[in-house]
Order: structure tokens, then C-alpha cells, then sequence
């Protein structure tokens, strides 16, 4: 059960975990094995130590230094896992005395009997108090935005925890019952490791629930701070989730690595080198982060906003502290450093407007047409689907420009964001119906068409063909009219058209 409530976490964790005790396990070992390769020295020290115990604390002393000097601070130093098992079996052998419960064969079966029932009756005890905690604590993981699964996950979590020190226990006791050596067990290697064991269990766990505690933390502040803009939300919370991530990460990363016994000083001191080398080097990079840092504090740009930025245009779909994403109309995603970017663009920033520019001819009157608009204007407004995205009344600033064959008249209509685009297209469709009842006249281009001169002054026919369900005139040549007029002695010398013969003229 335990396995399938870290399923979403299993291949990460699990994996490091035994890589890491993998790895404990083998320092260990190799330092018994260097500690039995060098027996006289052992042997020295043990003499010294006899001999002199000032001198045997002295040395300890000076280890204890050297440690703290190599910057090496092992948790697993803080869990005595020896000591509480030497008490514990010192504890339970007298109790067994006490009792005379190991002087016979049938006295012993008891007294393991009875140690394997009160440690599944522990267990089961553990697994109540446990369940009833997390009952008790759903509400609050709920308000911090903690799924009950992940409360479920640490519960069960923990109740590993307790029924692993309750088996050891067990273990422990019935050894002590049966007069097993345990010192032959529980050789310091075996200790280390399951000291060093417990201590990255424990690393693990309180590093997943900091990260969840947290992560559940800023989604809750964020949720409050940015009730009135969830867009703004839908930006910085991805932002806020990583920096957790990435802190808690390297933190518990840098714990792991001194459980290990590996100097973390000199890891901290290159990587500050290196990082002065990387900002140096990458002055592009820290431009992106410095550029979108300060974007996106400013609240210039959010998640679904519809922008132009370094020459192209679309929807945000998504921010990082170093580049932007954005889908244009055509499905193309653009991702964009923040480097690149000089000039922001919103063009759905708070609220939006609907531009109209709407031409008609010359002859109409143009106080009526406004005066149409005005009136499509108000079926909208009295539209179900379109009352609730427009903020204002049409906004008419009249007669904007004489154009080559209209005359424009400009409005606007003020609309929620992203939505201008459907109040305009709606608003040309019932201007179009509006202005074909009242017959107004919406110009188009139109072309005058000269087919020129040839040799003797005279235009070239123009040659017609038509389907037989087209009705053309009679004639099925027609002969276009010369751009200039001509003079009697041009028009006797003008030879006769295509078909005629010149004795007919």
C-alpha cells in the first residue's frame, strides 16, 4: 500500500534512494575494510586509549574538529541508533529476568509469543492514530490546497517509518530472548548504514512535505492576492512553483551529498565560480532573466493575453522568467526571449475596443448613417450573447475622411478583453443587413478600361463570347470608341472594320 500512495513519486525517489544507500553502504563498508587493513594501527590506538583516557578524548576531540573543519556535518551522527538499541536490550533483558522468562524452552516461546502480538498490536494501534491524524488534518491541507492523496501519502509515509522501528525493536527482543550475539549483528557497519539509512528516508520525506507544504502555500496567497485577476494568478504561480522546487531541490540535494559524507564547501565555493563564469559568459542569459523579471513584476503581460512582441503577434500561452510563448491565429507557436523584446504590445490589457471605420458613397446622408449605427448599436446591447461583453454605448467620433470613393465615418465600441474582435465582426454583419433594407449604398472600386490606339488612330475591337443562356446584343463584335477624334482626311483614309468590305461604306 505504501508503494502504490508514492506512485507519482516512486521513480524518482525510489531511485535515489538506493542510490544513495548503495552508495552509503559501500563508503561504509570500505571504511571497515580500510579500519581492518591497518590492525596495528588499531591495535596503537586502542592501547593509547586504555592507557590514557585524556588522550583517548583528545583524539576524539581532534576528529570531531577535523570534521567540522572538512565541513562534513553528518545527520546521522544525531540518531543514536546504537545507543537506544543497547538500552532498549539492556532494558528488556532485565525485564526477562525479572519475570523468568528465560530459563525454559516454553518460557521463551512465550515471551516471543507474546513480543510478536504486542508488536502487531502496535502496529495496528500506530495505524489508527495515524489515519485519525490525517482525518484531522485534511481541512487544513484542503485550505493550503494539499490534495488528500498527498496527506494520504505522508500518513502512510510515516506509519512505514513506525512499524520499520517497531520490527527492529521486535528483532532486537527476540534476540535477547533467544541469547543471540547482537553485537555480532549490529556491527558498526550494519549501524552506520541503517543510521545513514534512516537519515535519508528522513531527508527525503521532510523534503517532499516542505515542497508540497509550500507549493500549497503560494497557490493559497497567490489565489487570495490575485482573486480579481486570475490571468495575473495563471502567470506567476508557475514561476513561484519552480523557485520552490529548484531551492528545496538544491537544499536537500546539498543535505543528501554531506549524509554522504562528501564536502559540500568546495562544491558551494566552484559553483559560485562557475556561476560568475555563466554570468559572465552569458550576458544574454541574465538580460532574458533581468528582462522578464521586470515584465512580469510590472504585470505588462499575462497568460491568455493577446500581444505583439518583436514583430509578431498572438496569444500567451506561456511565461517563464526567461522567455514567452505565444499561438498566433494560424496555430504557429513563436517563443520568444525577453531580450528580444523592446516594445509591449498588449492589446488586451484590462479592457479592449472594437474600431469601426465604416464607408459609404458620396450621396448618402451621412447624419442618417450614423444614426443606423447607432440603432445596430442598441440590438446589441439588448442581445443576450453580447450585452455582458460590452461596457459601453457606441462611442461616435463622426466623419473621419474623404476617401477616393467614400466617405468613412469612425466609432468604437469599449468590450471585455479578447472579445472586440467578435462585437465587430457582429456589428458589420447587421450594419451590412441594415444598410441593404434602407438601400445605402456601400462603394466599391470602380475601373475605367482604355484599350488605346493602333498605327492609323483607331481603337481595337474588343471580341465577346458568351454561353449560349447569356443574352449579348446583336452585334458580336464591338468595336471600342477611339480615345482622341479624328480628322476627315483620318477618317477616309480609315480602313473599314473586321467583316465589312470597304464598297459598303
Amino acid at each position: 500500500m505504501f508503494t502504490k500512495s508514492i506512485k507519482p513519486f516512486k521513480h524518482i525517489y525510489f531511485l535515489a534512494i538506493v542510490l544513495v544507500v548503495a552508495f552509503s553502504l559501500l563508503h561504509n563498508g570500505f571504511l571497515v575494510a580500510n579500519s581492518y587493513a591497518q590492525p596495528s594501527q588499531a591495535i596503537a590506538e586502542q592501547i593509547s586509549q586504555n592507557d590514557a583516557e585524556p588522550n583517548g578524548k583528545q583524539s576524539a576531540d581532534s576528529n570531531t574538529t577535523a570534521e567540522e573543519e572538512s565541513g562534513n556535518i553528518n545527520l546521522s551522527d544525531s540518531i543514536p541508533i546504537d545507543e537506544a538499541l543497547e538500552v532498549w536490550e539492556d532494558k528488556f533483558s532485565s525485564i526477562l529476568a525479572d519475570l523468568g522468562l528465560n530459563n525454559s524452552l516454553h518460557a521463551r516461546l512465550a515471551a516471543s509469543a507474546a513480543i510478536i502480538v504486542i508488536a502487531l498490536m502496535l502496529m495496528l494501534v500506530a495505524n489508527r492514530i495515524t489515519k485519525k491524524v490525517r482525518q484531522r488534518i485534511t481541512h487544513l491541507a484542503r485550505r493550503v490546497h494539499l490534495s488528500p492523496s498527498k496527506t494520504r501519502f505522508y500518513q502512510r509515509a510515516i506509519l512505514w517509518l513506525i512499524n520499520f522501528l517497531l520490527v527492529v525493536g521486535a528483532a532486537s527482543a527476540l534476540a535477547v530472548t533467544w541469547g543471540v550475539d547482537t553485537d555480532t549483528l549490529a556491527n558498526d557497519t550494519v549501524m552506520a548504514a541503517l543510521a545513514n539509512l534512516l537519515t535519508i528516508y528522513f531527508i527525503v520525506l521532510a523534503g517532499t512535505m516542505i515542497v508540497h507544504i509550500a507549493n500549497g502555500l503560494v497557490e493559497s496567497l497567490f489565489k487570495r492576492w490575485g482573486s480579481k485577476s486570475q490571468s495575473r494568478t495563471n502567470t506567476l504561480l508557475p514561476i513561484a512553483r519552480n523557485t520552490v522546487y529548484v531551492t528545496c531541490f538544491v537544499v536537500f540535494t546539498l543535505m543528501l551529498l554531506a549524509e554522504l559524507g562528501i564536502n559540500v564547501m568546495p562544491l558551494l565555493a566552484g559553483a559560485g565560480v562557475l556561476g560568475f563564469a555563466i554570468g559572465f559568459g552569458a550576458q544574454t542569459l541574465i538580460k532574458d532573466l533581468l528582462m522578464g523579471f521586470i515584465i512580469i513584476f510590472e504585470d505588462l503581460i499575462q497568460v491568455d493575453d493577446v500581444v505583439t512582441l518583436a514583430g509578431r503577434t498572438g496569444i500567451v500561452e506561456r511565461i517563464t522568467i526567461r522567455k514567452v510563448q505565444l499561438r498566433d491565429l494560424s496555430g504557429n507557436v513563436y517563443t520568444i526571449p525577453f531580450s528580444e523584446v523592446d516594445i509591449v504590445e498588449n492589446k488586451t490589457k484590462d479592457f479592449s475596443y472594437a474600431m469601426l471605420e465604416i464607408g459609404v458613397a458620396y450621396r448618402e446622408n451621412v447624419d442618417d448613417v450614423m444614426a443606423m449605427l447607432i440603432e445596430v448599436d442598441k440590438q446589441l446591447q439588448d442581445d443576450d450573447d453580447f450585452k455582458d461583453i460590452l461596457l459601453e454605448p457606441l462611442e461616435m467620433f463622426g466623419l473621419d475622411k474623404f476617401g477616393d470613393s467614400a466617405v468613412v465615418i469612425k466609432a468604437r465600441i469599449k468590450t471585455v478583453p479578447l472579445q472586440q474582435w467578435n462585437v465587430l465582426r457582429e456589428f458589420n454583419r447587421r450594419v451590412k443587413i441594415l444598410f441593404d433594407e434602407r438601400n445605402v449604398e456601400i462603394p466599391f472600386p470602380h475601373q475605367t478600361i482604355y484599350f488605346g490606339e493602333d498605327k492609323n488612330g483607331t481603337a481595337p475591337p474588343l471580341h465577346l463570347k458568351a454561353d449560349s443562356n447569356d443574352k449579348i446584343s446583336e452585334h458580336a463584335t464591338i468595336e471600342a470608341k477611339p480615345a482622341q477624334k479624328k480628322t476627315n482626311t483620318d477618317k477616309a483614309n480609315q480602313p473599314a472594320p473586321d467583316g465589312d468590305s470597304g464598297e459598303d461604306s
